[in-house]
């Protein structure tokens, strides 16, 4: 599951706000990639990540 499509498809219909103000700061104790995937296609951030759980395909 990816989390940010559901919140992409909140923020789309209004339902939730963007924490770009929030993630400005908190943005720096993230690595690049996970930055990256934080950040919705608008450009703005609805989620961010508090785990980090590696899936692993054998």
């Amino acid at each position: 599951m990816w989390a940010g499509g559901r919140a992409q498809f909140q923020a789309a219909n209004g339902k939730v706000l963007n924490l770009n103000d929030i993630w400005g700061e908190a943005s720096v104790d993230y690595p690049e990639g996970i930055q990256a995937t934080s950040t919705e296609p608008d450009g703005n951030v609805y989620i961010m990540p508090t785990t980090f759980q590696p899936n692993v395909f054998w």
